[in-house]
């Protein structure tokens, strides 16, 4: 007779939040484009800089995409600074940098910070909303 599984207590919010953050980075290092839409809510938002918000899959698919192909990042590490939550609800915030094409078609490094709304379903922390900037000046419209 096969022993019954025993119960694991699901990670504290901000422990699984934090996690959620680092397979972001995860993902996105490896342009894993499937992996990184399922993060989100389906009802979930990227607002990058610089264009219009995505929501749900497809539209993520496409932003994230295109984003890939426009700037080629690389070496993307993500920081939370801070994580608040009230039952099924919560915000992070943090920093970033990575590796890019710049505007004017050469590599440089790239800083910015994020801000993220979650939601828990079914347990899971998805990212409802996603929006994040660059700290350097914009070289020009449409960058």
């Amino acid at each position: 007779m096969a022993a019954k599984p025993i119960p694991v207590p699901a990670a504290e919010p901000e422990q699984a939040i934090r996690a959620l953050a680092k397979e972001f980075e995860t993902q996105y290092n490896a342009r894993n484009i499937e992996k990184l839409v399922a993060l989100f809510a389906s009802d979930g938002r990227l607002m990058p800089m610089f264009r219009e918000e995505a929501q749900g899959p497809s539209a993520l698919r496409i932003v994230l995409k295109e984003g890939f192909e426009r700037h080629d990042p690389r070496n993307h590490v993500v920081e939370t600074k801070q994580v608040e939550f009230s039952g099924n609800l919560a915000f992070a915030i943090g920093v970033s940098t990575h590796n890019m094409i710049l505007p004017d078609g050469n590599r440089g490094d790239d800083r910015g910070k994020w801000v993220t709304t979650l939601r828990r379903e079914n347990g899971q922390w998805k990212i409802v909303a996603l929006i994040y900037t660059t700290d350097l000046p914009q070289a020009s419209p449409g960058r």
